[in-house]
């Protein structure tokens, strides 16, 4: 299993999504901001950078670019 994988398995737990929901196209908030989460681990942790990760979710980079950045002033990480 691929660090990504565990980090996307570990946030959806996290967050209540089922395992898998975050590949999916919806735009519910709780499984976008379980993608962005990941996204945001994933590069943080330098496991990927936005191109894979958007391949990963079959997601253009900029999409998890700006993700990211979402989750960077939701949660404060920016700083």
């Amino acid at each position: 299993m691929r660090i990504i994988d565990q980090v996307r398995l570990e946030v959806e737990k996290y967050l209540g999504v089922s395992p898998g929901y975050s590949f999916g196209k919806t735009r519910k908030r709780e499984i976008a901001e379980a993608r962005q989460l990941t996204a945001y681990f994933a590069y943080e942790l330098e496991v990927a950078n936005f191109e894979q990760i958007g391949q990963y979710f079959g997601k253009g980079h900029s999409t998890i670019l700006q993700g990211v950045k979402k989750i960077k002033l939701k949660y404060g990480y920016d700083k």
